[in-house]
């Protein structure tokens, strides 16, 4: 990711716990705060479980709420 001066920054992991194969929505900043994502659907890491969850990701801090 580019940082406002240009540079770029490294940020954690994207991840959802225990959720692989989800796809990236990127939000545009006015409708919410820089740099969050929706991850929408994907499947179990443990099994061959489905997910149809939405999870809003914050990319700076990787904190992730349903």
């Amino acid at each position: 990711m580019l940082s406002e001066g240009g540079e770029f920054v490294e940020l954690p992991p994207l991840s959802c716990g225990e959720i692989c194969g989800a796809a990236a929505i990127a939000i545009e900043e006015s409708d919410s705060a820089a740099g969050q994502v929706l991850l929408v659907g994907g499947r179990l890491l443990a099994g061959e479980g489905v997910v149809s969850t939405v999870q809003l990701v914050d990319l700076a801090t990787g904190v992730y709420t349903p």
